[in-house]
């Protein structure tokens, strides 16, 4: 059976203020719903923590975007591939600390 799922994993330092995280953690539920995006984003003052996954062309248009509103131009990540998706929903935290 082909491995249609892809699961990406990153981390990011960066500062980001309670505006910035109320910011993303909106803009991150709408493209996670456009895009069949599923999986756990950890974002805090200090960066974002996560590991998502959704077939291949929506999740790399999810970080593309991601990133975008992070203002980054790319977020490195690690892939790896499923047969079925490994997340029953979406969930973005923000947290103290990631």
């Amino acid at each position: 059976m082909d491995q249609k799922y892809q699961i990406a994993s990153f981390y990011l330092f960066l500062k980001l203020s309670e505006e910035q995280l109320e910011s993303l953690r909106r803009e991150a539920f709408e493209l996670a719903a456009v895009h069949e995006v599923r999986g756990l984003i950890v974002c805090g003052s200090e960066g974002i923590n996560g590991t998502i996954s959704g077939l291949a062309e929506g999740l790399e248009k999810f970080l593309e975007l991601f990133a975008a509103s992070l203002e980054i131009s790319h977020l490195e990540r690690k892939i790896s591939w499923s047969n079925k998706h490994p997340f029953a929903r979406f969930k973005i935290d923000v947290r103290a600390e990631i």
